[in-house]
């Protein structure tokens, strides 16, 4: 509608460069710059909308509901009723039932919030009071479930993700873990499937708190593309788990632009072929990231970009793998950690910056976070490292972050 956010909280009215603004309550399209030149960023009056960098984000844009659901009515009702390429939207209230969508095909499952990153604020919710089960066995073709909250108590939140294409986006996600293995619930946990067919999916924008695992990853070789995006996990045993089969074939994995904040632990693979970046790992009272299990392939594991901070030990590597080629650890913040990298074996974790100028302390010679042996830091970042926008496209350091809505 003619406004310029600047790091989402500076205002410009851009009615200069938008000579016809949508009317209000027309859907919005939007696009995020990085400016090029830091006058901009000091004086954003000057701001021309024709000196900029191009960096466009995509909105998606949610389809024609085809079927409502309301208060005092029942979700699996219309799941069961529903054709390929439904559209179901459910409006407000509470939902007192356990939801299954075995057998499905094609469709869209969309509360009050499917457009609401489920930690930012909300529009009332549609609360689901149960278990929703994607798939027990085998994987629905494309399902797309977004915007509710479920509050699954002692069971687990979103069981059995088993998709071949679409996702789980902007749900809140509450369980009643408290402490140790039992119950042993996940916010949210995929799964292999059988038959065994190639899997990809996305898990995003999701607020999980409350549980074990609050995202549990488990699939097979044949899983092709798995994108953990965005989330904030929170008070779980374990932020992020993953099991020995979902790194055995030759995915794409990433784990990227999450929040992982005071859990006990942040975030346990089982293996490597994972891209682990950009990532808020924080006050976690274990780890931030550890890897590993002792005796298989650690190969093709990128920790990169990431700020890892206030945990009681950064990086914990004290499984031995049986080969660790291609492990990348590179342009994060290490800092504030009790311990900032423990190694059991030798890792390269040169170009971090780990919360000082003169480097790690502990094997290493400065004043910053500690290394131990097996740890090779030198040489070091003296500052933080820039973000990714930057680095991916060559901007200045002196650029600014902005979004345009019209």
């Amino acid at each position: 509608n003619g406004t310029l956010y600047i790091d989402t909280a500076t205002l410009i009215n851009l009615t200069a460069y938008d000579p016809e603004p949508h009317p209000s309550g027309v859907d919005y399209t939007w696009f995020e710059w990085l400016l090029v030149d830091d006058d901009y960023c000091d004086d954003p009056s000057s701001f021309d909308i024709g000196d900029f960098w191009p960096y466009p984000i995509e909105s998606p844009d949610l389809p024609a509901c085809t079927v409502t659901v309301s208060d005092g009515e029942s979700i699996q009702a219309a799941i069961d009723a529903a054709s390929p390429g439904d559209v179901i939207c459910v409006e407000a209230g509470t939902y007192d039932e356990n939801l299954d969508f075995g057998g499905k095909l094609d469709l869209t499952v969309l509360g009050p919030n499917a457009e609401i990153l489920g930690y930012d604020p909300r529009l009332p919710e549609a609360i689901i009071q149960g278990t929703v089960t994607v798939s027990a066995s085998n994987a629905l073709d494309s399902l797309v479930f977004a915007g509710f909250r479920i509050e699954s108590g002692s069971s687990t939140g979103i069981n059995n993700v088993r998709l071949q294409s679409g996702g789980i986006y902007n749900n809140v996600i509450r369980g009643d873990w408290v402490s140790g293995s039992s119950p042993n619930i996940r916010g949210i946990s995929t799964a292999s499937s059988s038959p065994v067919v190639p899997q990809a999916w996305t898990l995003q924008g999701n607020d999980v708190r409350g549980y074990r695992f609050g995202i549990s990853l488990d699939g097979n070789d044949q899983l092709v593309e798995a994108i953990v995006r965005d989330n904030y996990l929170a008070e779980n045993q374990r932020g992020i788990q993953s099991y020995g089969g979902f790194h055995a074939g030759n995915p794409l994995i990433l784990i990227e632009e999450n929040t992982i904040v005071d859990n006990d632990q942040g975030i346990r693979l089982a293996g490597g072929k994972a891209i682990i970046k950009n990532n808020l790992i924080a006050d976690n009272s274990e780890f931030g990231i550890r890897p590993g299990v002792s005796g298989s392939p650690l190969n093709d594991l990128e920790i990169t970009k990431n700020e890892i901070t206030g945990n009681f030990v950064g990086l914990l590597f004290d499984n031995i793998p049986s080969s660790s080629a291609n492990l990348v650890i590179g342009y994060n913040t290490i800092a504030g950690n009790d311990d900032g990298i423990i190694a059991d074996f030798l890792v390269d974790a040169t170009l971090n910056y780990w919360g000082a100028s003169d480097g790690p302390s502990g094997e290493g010679p400065g004043t910053g976070d500690s290394v131990s042996e097996n740890v090779l830091y030198e040489p070091w970042l003296d500052a933080p490292a820039f973000g990714s926008y930057a680095e991916s496209f060559g901007i200045p350091e002196e650029s600014c972050h902005v979004v345009m809505y019209y």
